[in-house]
């Protein structure tokens, strides 16, 4: 918007030297009050001098340095009232919390410099506490090096964040490899081989998943060269966000290449199991869509073992429910039942947990399969359970076998104790002994 009207404001420069005299009078007149509203919105800008550079902030700056100093120092006056504010403070929090978004990196190592040495009483540095993890973190962002240098080298810092909670200095180290990984991978990897001593233990880990988000052939190569765990890294270290679903391809494709060389099958085979249930239903914190799985798994071209593989992850995290009977029929119609019972008993259990009725209503309108059969037999053994009498009507959908008196037999068990007669009449109708 600031650009958009800055634009504006120079356009009605441009033109004054082609209009007659009335249309210069309005185009004064309407530049007067297009600078009066980008003044009012942050924008300083002298008509008088066209050509020097337009200033796009509230304040005009003199001195960065003391911009951050005296951010920091009005801060701290705030005082007690940081935690109680009235809506005169309420107004100043939010002023100094402009001021803080506004601090470029330089200024951000100032504003650390003047928390670590403040003298202050316990209150006062549970603040600075707090201060310095959100500068750290702001720096992190663009400047994850000059953060590593401060975690690493000043012991002050360090000091000051364990002082409010142990593990916050590790914390803040772990996100600085992480993203200086992410935005310059091989000068990350340089400098953690140089100072690794002085790092968490595991701080290896936060470089190579930062390093993936990058590029994710040379985190896989550095697994082994920092002597990881392979399996350990899996499937968290594949990025899904934002991507594409060719990106997403062809990470399946550099894994299934790098794993190639591991030489255990039983983890390569553990790797690319893991890694597929990842790319093609998510990490299971929000479903995934049933046409945008499907979608990605018919493009991947997988092979029956992988597909085999596939059916082996738990899914229910990873669906939407109202789309189990979707998936259910996409299951028996594609996969012998003996990959798919697995799946198809999860996903009824699943569903019977969020709308019994519904997955009810499935069995009943699906014609008879393998995977049908499955799913009965899943939906009536738990009924048992808990509805025994109900039950019954579903058990004697199943088709006559072992499967069938199993359930019968758990009906009877669970059977109500107040109607002993009826529980007999029961046993003795099926069988039961």
């Amino acid at each position: 918007m600031k650009v958009f009207l800055l634009l504006i404001v120079l356009l009605a420069l441009a033109g004054l030297g082609f209009h007659n005299h009335r249309r210069l009078s309005d185009l004064h007149a309407d530049q007067k009050k297009l600078v009066a509203v980008a003044a009012e919105r942050g924008m300083i800008f002298d008509p008088s001098s066209p050509k020097k550079p337009v200033r796009v902030t509230r304040h005009p700056r003199a001195d960065g340095a003391a911009d951050a100093r005296r951010f920091f120092h009005d801060l701290m006056a705030l005082g007690d009232r940081l935690d109680a504010p009235d809506d005169a403070t309420k107004r100043q929090i939010a002023e100094q919390a402009e001021r803080f978004d506004a601090l470029n990196g330089e200024q951000l190592k100032i504003l650390i410099h003047e928390i670590l040495s403040a003298e202050t009483d316990d209150m006062e540095t549970r603040r600075r506490q707090d201060l310095l993890w959100r500068a750290l973190n702001r720096l992190t962002v663009d400047y994850p090096r000059d953060a590593l240098a401060i975690l690493t080298e000043s012991s002050a810092a360090v000091d000051l964040l364990r002082w409010h909670a142990s593990g916050f200095a590790e914390n803040a180290v772990h996100g600085a490899i992480h993203r200086w990984a992410e935005i310059d991978p091989e000068a990350a990897i340089g400098w953690f081989t140089e100072n690794s001593g002085m790092l968490p233990d595991d701080a290896a880990r936060s470089l190579i998943h930062g390093a993936a988000r990058n590029d994710l052939r040379r985190a896989l190569d550095l697994i082994g060269e920092l002597g990881q765990d392979p399996e350990s890294f899996f499937p968290y270290i594949l990025v899904k966000d934002g991507q594409t679903q060719a990106q997403q391809i062809r990470a399946l494709a550099v894994v299934r290449e790098w794993s190639a060389a591991l030489p255990d099958e039983k983890t390569r085979e553990k790797i690319v199991a893991t890694s597929l249930l990842r790319l093609a239903l998510g990490d299971g914190w929000e479903p995934t869509s049933f046409h945008t799985a499907t979608r990605w798994i018919d493009a991947a071209n997988l092979t029956p073992e992988e597909l085999g593989w596939l059916m082996r992850g738990s899914w229910n995290s990873s669906i939407l429910p109202e789309e189990t009977g979707q998936w259910l029929d996409w299951l028996g119609l594609g996969f012998p039942i003996e990959q798919s019972a697995d799946r198809v008993r999860e996903l009824i259990h699943g569903w019977m947990q969020t709308d019994y009725r519904a997955a009810g209503e499935w069995l009943v309108h699906t014609p008879e399969s393998p995977a049908r059969t499955a799913a009965l037999i899943a939906y009536a053994r738990m009924m048992a359970e808990y509805q025994p009498l109900a039950a019954t009507e579903w058990a004697l959908m199943i088709p006559p076998g072992t499967d069938r008196d199993e359930i019968l037999k758990r009906i009877h068990h669970h059977f109500p104790d107040d109607d002993p007669s009826a529980k007999e009449a029961f046993a003795e109708e099926h069988g039961i002994r």
